[in-house]
């Protein structure tokens, strides 16, 4: 209702300003004005199969919907300058349901001021009853790592005197989520899945001033935030946990639990972006960025049942504990580069930036097992971590001819980072370095007007890396062509290849992954009355890893493979040659894969619009979802929908 207001005041005001110049101007006041309405609904036949997996991969409901609004309205001819605003365009898709919805509005008057509204929403749901869920073999399909939730941003910026050199700037920032889901409470040998709550939010206020000259550009922002994360776990009735074997001969157990968290945080930050060409064989540019957020924490927990402590093999039945922590953590971040142009046909690229933080932490712990004489104990704890991290960058491109472009140059990559060390360490911080040189190399032909070929490589000799699993020795080519036949012919080509490994004898990590794509499309004689689309890609993800298995420690080979195939097929076709011809889509798209987790996924689609005026059109849509995994039957879902509606234009 509040948004309604704001736009019948908007409306009448733009009105009585329009009314006035009438008054003052033989020339008629009638707005410009154009857009597109696009209303209908959506009918869905029964989901067949597992509705939690249609609602994680489709999640697509019934009902009237508001499928797209687009329009944009301006001043009358002869009054541009005289209205509150020189343009005013909206967009927004997707209301009445639907997972992802949006809004964008974007006002201006020439010369006064610009503001733009940006609004986002999504309801992530994730519930698919194989994933992280260790009792699927007894029939249990509870997803152990779940969520419902709604996630919206709001995102709002002012610029006043726009086209000026010194145009100051307003921003303001939400991003907000709340929701539900599944989550494990861990209790040393066993695990119990519960229910909990989740609620978060970020506030960024920011405002600046943007400065331009012939050959500088200069924007000062200084800005904050808030941030606010909590999460709650209420849980009641008797739960066995994921151990269903006894324990020494003791049968544990979770009667009730209360379990919240909440944190607090805030931060102030200044950033500077300068960019320039001082001469005509030299651009620049340097970026600079300090904040300094701190976060407070409180954590608070209560638990009843059938537990037992490891470290000393003592079972008892409750348990409380609370955490009071806070941390500081100063971030600042920079960047310099430069283009510069020695001769006509030779340009060098230098770029050099770091990345520095560190988070300093403090924490008070109180832990009380609940025995007939209660064990307690209290424990103040203080953490670091200092990450520095560091990139250099030179590349050089020579155009020897018109049709051919060469590239060489060089990417070298090192930081280092202390933490505290792991349980299993000796006492002190632990530290990690990166080290990693990168040759690049690329190429650009150029066949007229019909053909188009880019290649860029790298290779990277990596010795040290934070993670296991990172990139460190590793090769990577991507190849992209296209080939303009003729008017009515377009080829569009895409291979790629990424092939890493730590060689490491403890960790033996090896993946690859490769893609090719291709595409055409095609429009007879640019008619218009017809156009075919036809894509293809076949993916490839290969990768082993020696990892440590839970509970002896041994070392096991983990590996992943799928070998995907996906394509799509539209065609476009025109009933007739006049205004009012209808015009019929159909096709699909299909995804197979094999491997690991071998996945079929089918969406064939059907479209009709009949235009019943110029301004008027009648649209259906029809489409069929199947989802079908081998070693998961009952993850599978299959479903028609069915959209009918009518499109507005102007």
């Amino acid at each position: 209702m509040r948004r309604a207001r704001y736009w019948v005041l908007l409306t009448a005001v733009a009105a009585i300003g329009a009314a006035q110049d009438a008054d003052q101007s033989p020339v008629p006041a009638e707005p410009n004005f154009s857009g597109t309405l696009d209303i209908g609904n959506r009918w869905l036949s029964d989901v067949r199969g597992d509705f939690n997996a249609w609602r994680s991969v489709v999640n697509l409901g019934e009902g009237p919907r508001l499928l797209n609004l687009d329009f944009h309205l301006g001043p009358p001819q002869g009054l541009e300058g005289r209205w509150l605003f020189d343009s005013l365009n909206f967009r927004s898709n997707a209301w009445g349901g639907d997972p992802y919805n949006t809004s964008f509005l974007d006002i201006s008057r020439t010369g006064a001021y610009r503001l733009t509204v940006d609004y986002r929403n999504i309801a992530y749901f994730n519930f698919l009853p194989s994933f992280a869920n260790p009792q699927i073999d007894q029939g249990i399909r509870l997803n152990q790592r779940s969520f419902d939730t709604h996630r919206r941003l709001y995102d709002v910026q002012l610029d006043l005197m726009p086209g000026r050199r010194v145009t100051p700037f307003f921003g303001y920032t939400r991003d907000s989520g709340f929701g539900t889901g599944v989550t494990v409470f861990v209790a040393d040998i066993n695990e119990y899945p519960v229910s909990n709550r989740l609620w978060d939010h970020t506030n960024n206020y920011r405002g600046g001033v943007r400065m331009e000259t012939k050959r500088y550009h200069l924007i000062l922002e200084q800005g904050g935030t808030t941030f606010k994360d909590d999460q709650e776990i209420l849980d009641g009735g008797r739960n066995p946990g994921n151990r269903t074997a006894p324990f020494l001969g003791q049968r544990l157990f979770l009667d009730d639990v209360l379990q919240a968290y909440g944190i607090r945080g805030s931060s102030i930050y200044s950033k500077g972006i300068l960019t320039g060409n001082p001469t005509n064989w030299l651009d620049m540019n340097l970026q600079f960025l300090y904040s300094q957020p701190q976060t407070d924490t409180s954590y608070f927990q209560e638990n009843r049942g059938r537990f037992v402590a490891l470290n000393n093999l003592l079972f008892f039945d409750g348990e409380r504990s609370s955490v009071l922590a806070a941390a500081k953590q100063p971030h600042s971040a920079g960047s310099v580069g430069f283009e510069l142009r020695p001769a006509r046909r030779v340009r060098i690229l230098q770029s050099w930036s770091t990345n520095r933080f560190h988070n300093a932490t403090r924490a008070l712990l109180a832990d009380q097992i609940l025995l007939a004489t209660p064990l307690s104990q209290e424990t103040v704890a203080f953490d670091r971590l200092v990450v520095n991290h560091n990139e250099q960058r030179l590349v050089a491109i020579f155009d020897p001819m018109r049709w051919l472009s060469l590239r060489a140059g060089h990417r070298y990559i090192w930081g280092d980072a202390r933490v505290r060390a792991s349980a299993v360490q000796p006492e002190g911080l632990e530290g990690g370095q990166l080290r990693r040189n990168v040759a690049l190399a690329g190429i650009t032909f150029r066949a007229g007007r019909k053909l188009t070929l880019n290649t860029d490589g790298e290779i990277a000799d990596g010795d040290r890396t934070y993670f296991r699993t990172s990139l460190q020795d590793y090769k990577k080519l991507v190849t992209r062509a296209r080939y303009q036949a003729s008017q009515a012919w377009n080829f569009n080509f895409r291979h790629s290849i990424l092939a890493n490994q730590n060689p490491t004898r403890s960790i033996e990590y090896q993946f690859r992954h490769w893609e090719h794509a291709a595409s055409v499309y095609w429009t007879p004689g640019a008619s218009k009355r017809a156009s075919v689309l036809a894509e293809y890609s076949r993916t490839a993800i290969i990768s082993n890893l020696t990892i440590l298995a839970p509970g002896m420690l041994n070392r096991e080979l983990s590996y992943y493979r799928d070998f995907g195939h996906t394509g799509t097929v539209l065609a476009d076709v025109k009933l007739g040659g006049g205004p009012l011809a209808p015009m019929i889509t159909a096709g699909g798209t299909y995804f197979v894969s094999s491997g690991s987790r071998p996945t079929r996924f089918y969406q064939p689609v059907g479209r009709a619009a009949f235009p019943v005026h110029k301004m008027l059109h009648a649209t259906a849509e029809w489409r069929w979802y199947g989802f079908a995994e081998p070693f998961y039957a009952y993850e599978g879902f299959r479903a028609h929908q069915f959209t009918v509606g009518l499109r507005m234009l102007r």
